[in-house]
């Protein structure tokens, strides 16, 4: 099983299985995730067209206004 990058409700069932040596169903993993208060936070997508100097440029007169 792969225990990097993000956990889901499969993910910690099977560890759970694993460890208490026991069949545990995915939602069973799911409900422990939301019992710890797992939530899932992802920066915002950039623009593929960005360019950062013109941001700071418009940031600069956006504030000398």
């Amino acid at each position: 099983m792969d225990e990097s990058g993000l956990w889901n409700g499969r993910k910690v069932a099977d560890w759970m299985s694993r460890v208490l040596e026991r069949r545990v169903a995915p939602q069973r993993g799911w409900e422990y995730l939301k019992q710890m208060e797992f939530r899932l936070r992802l920066p915002r997508p950039e623009h593929q067209q960005q360019d950062p100097m013109e941001q700071e440029a418009w940031k600069k007169n956006c504030l000398s206004e």
